[in-house]
């Protein structure tokens, strides 16, 4: 809707071909949250939405409106010609010896000062946003200052303060008339502004008459036409609001009638993100053609035409949720997006994707993982803190985003055993369904056991994660609806998604044609064994923590286990990303009844988990950041030591940390974090999540450019030289 349609600013009259169209005389709507007296709406909310509609572009809702640009432009072209005119006709009078002169330095320096923030001010309403915001403010503050210009400069003013005569007609008069009429046209003949203007320049101007004035009677003919003239603008202006905001609050009725068809809140909800799947595409484009239809919507002045227009929206509304639905396959295109560089593209396809960018010609005869597995990895170090209370460690599970799993390990030597054993007896899980405590020791224990000693997918990890999960449980309210067996499947498989994990990626597996890789036919390799270990260690005598569930209560926990860890494989990172963000559109018709949606969440909850690190504070961040970049150098010294290409980001002697890092958080985590933020809803994980991984990428991208300085570009080379020598 276009209000300002309704206002000729060329004119200063409503338009009367629109207005009758309308008829709006017959249709005015009762009980308007209208002040009828200063037109303004009760509600400050509607008052700032009327202001917003006028002065702000549509489409940016960020930058003045097109017409207000032209607004300001013409006063500013009159008011110029004022300035100029005034200025070249005192410059004549005192060389004409006709301004005494401390009458040509008065009126030369309030004219100067007038102008001077007159200039200020429009500056400030196009460049700066604050000033933008209260443009009503700022444009009435302009008026009364031309006012108190020409009022002080008047010369029954002046000559009463200099006591210099003056044998000349006085137009200040005219001039504020004048002034006034174009500027009330910025502001779309707002009646406020132009009653102020009024009752300050009638008062001023009595004020003149009674002190300063040598002919009385003249003078009072000056101020009674003076004053007639700007209360039939006053009269003209409080017409025209009236209409303006009278079709605004109509209008904005008539479409929250139809809110239910006009649902905009989730529109654009991917414009920021790097890379959109084809879901997520689609979705925009219905986005896009609602909001092009609800434009021409309350425009449209017949019944049968917007009963069309309802139908065609319904229709779109039915193709967003059969696409959110998971009826499309989430696919997308990394090749063409500017946003991210050729290392990035690379890192993201070999290890997001599962395919890559470009194929090289240097790969060599593929090994198996046993030979991997031989390969010989130097020991793990895990640093000494030392620990008094174990007890108050532990009950910051779920609770205190920046939990450190190495205090837990370090004092006892565990991670998975510990963290188990605590979380489930404080849930009373093992009650629940009547875990005997050598069972639950015998399988969490065991499942610790199969972790290797990684620098990175470690047992120690695997418990952060599940303490991260449950974070989000906790804060984001998830907990609300889940029961005792949704809440231990999740345990269990948050402490299993990475076990037996041999600390080289899918790809390198599929590459070298590994075992594992043919068992499960090159489809989420890893996540299939892992949830293969799970199940295989719980089905072995005195293991299975499960044992005492009915049959249904197992296929429902056998379901949500294996699920949730085939979801952490991350080449289906944007698989999984552009669903939830595509489901999460509709969110009217999510029932968190269906299991479907509730692992759906799950998922999302666990990938947050997987790569929380990214979001810890820094001295969590860089330590799992260090261990997961000697993880993949190692992954990058066996493939040099079989002359394969070495995999992206997986070259000790030649990654820059810190530019992968940045762009880990910037393509991979920050989308993440922004979409599941804006589900949850959640103060505390915005604050301690999402505020904190755009901390921790700004420490990346500080380090990135310090690196890049000249100083530290010779002692780089120097270092490369000397590495050079030792080889």
């Amino acid at each position: 809707m276009k209000t300002k349609a309704f206002y000729n600013s060329s004119t200063g009259q409503q338009n009367p071909n629109i207005y009758d169209l309308i008829n709006h005389s017959t249709s005015d709507i009762e009980n308007i949250p209208l002040d009828h007296n200063f037109l303004i709406f009760r509600d400050k909310k509607t008052e700032r939405k009327y202001l917003d509609h006028l002065f702000f572009d549509h489409e940016s809702n960020n930058q003045p409106s097109a017409q207000f640009k032209s607004n300001i432009f013409i006063f500013f072209i009159y008011y110029t010609l004022f300035f100029l005119s005034s200025l070249t006709y005192n410059i004549l009078k005192y060389y004409l010896e006709s301004f005494p002169e401390p009458i040509f330095f008065i009126k030369t320096f309030f004219l100067g000062i007038c102008s001077i923030a007159v200039y200020i001010i429009l500056y400030l309403i196009i460049k700066s946003k604050r000033v933008y915001k209260n443009s009503l403010k700022a444009t009435t503050f302009i008026g009364t200052i031309i006012v108190f210009n020409l009022i002080i400069t008047d010369n029954r003013v002046l000559v009463y303060i200099t006591g210099k005569h003056i044998d000349e007609v006085s137009v200040n008069s005219l001039l504020i008339f004048i002034l006034l009429g174009y500027l009330k046209n910025q502001i779309f003949g707002t009646f406020r502004c132009m009653l102020w203007w009024t009752i300050f320049t009638i008062c001023t101007q009595v004020f003149v008459l009674i002190m300063f004035s040598q002919d009385l009677i003249t003078d009072a003919y000056e101020v009674f036409g003076l004053s007639v003239g700007l209360l039939l603008e006053c009269v003209i202006c409080y017409r025209c609001d009236h209409i303006s905001r009278d079709m605004f609050w109509k209008r904005k009725s008539q479409l929250s009638n139809t809110s239910d068809v006009f649902d905009e809140s989730n529109d654009d909800n991917f414009s920021s993100q790097l890379i959109n799947t084809e879901i997520e595409l689609l979705i925009q484009l219905c986005d896009k053609i609602k909001k092009s239809i609800k434009s021409v919507f309350s425009l449209i002045l017949y019944n049968d035409i917007k009963s069309k227009l309802k139908i065609s929206i319904n229709q779109l509304n039915s193709l967003k949720k059969r696409i959110a639905s998971d009826l499309f396959r989430a696919s997308f295109k990394l090749e063409n997006n500017e946003n991210i560089d050729d290392e990035d593209k690379t890192f993201i396809s070999q290890v997001f994707m599962q395919m890559s960018l470009k194929h090289s010609n240097t790969m060599r005869k593929p090994r198996g993982i046993r030979q991997v597995s031989g390969y010989k990895l130097r020991k793990a170090t895990f640093t000494k803190y030392g620990i008094d209370n174990l007890d108050k460690a532990l009950d910051s599970i779920g609770n205190n985003w920046n939990f450190d799993i190495w205090l837990v390990y370090n004092v006892t030597g565990q991670s998975i055993g510990i963290v188990s054993r605590y979380v489930c007896n404080k849930w009373g899980l093992c009650q629940d369904f009547s875990i005997d405590d050598d069972t639950f020791d015998h399988f969490f224990e065991s499942l610790e056991k199969n972790y290797h000693q990684n620098p990175y997918h470690n047992a120690c990890h695997a418990a952060d994660v599940m303490h991260s999960f449950l974070f989000f449980c906790i804060a984001g309210d998830l907990v609300s609806f889940m029961n005792s067996l949704e809440t231990l499947s999740c345990i269990i498989a948050t402490l299993a998604h990475d076990v037996r994990h041999p600390s080289v990626t899918n790809r390198f597996l599929i590459r070298n044609r590994d075992e594992i890789a043919t068992k499960y036919n090159d489809v989420s390799v890893l996540e299939n064994m892992h949830a293969n270990i799970t199940f295989t260690l719980m089905a072995m005598e005195g293991f299975n923590i499960l044992e005492n569930l009915t049959q249904d209560e197992w296929i429902k926990a056998r379901k949500i286990i294996i699920e949730l860890i085939l979801e952490t494989d991350m080449s289906r990172h944007f698989e999984l990303l552009g669903r939830f963000r595509a489901r999460i559109t509709n969110l009217e018709d999510f029932n968190l009844d269906i299991i479907e949606n509730k692992i759906m969440l799950w998922s999302t909850a666990l990938k947050c988990a997987d790569i929380g690190h990214s979001a810890k504070i820094a001295e969590l961040h860089e330590r799992w950041s260090a261990l997961i970049c000697e993880e993949f150098f190692r992954q990058g010294d066996i493939e040099k030591e079989r002359k394969q290409e070495i995999s992206m980001y997986c070259d000790r002697h030649n990654t820059d940390i810190p530019k992968s890092q940045a762009g880990f958080i910037k393509n991979i985590s920050l989308p993440m974090y922004e979409s599941w933020c804006s589900y949850l809803k959640s103060e505390k994980v915005n604050h301690y999540c999402l505020d904190q991984l755009k901390i921790n990428y700004e420490s990346w991208t500080a380090k990135i450019i310090t690196m890049k300085s000249p100083e530290n570009r010779v002692f780089s080379a120097r270092d490369d030289e000397e590495d050079d020598n030792e080889n």
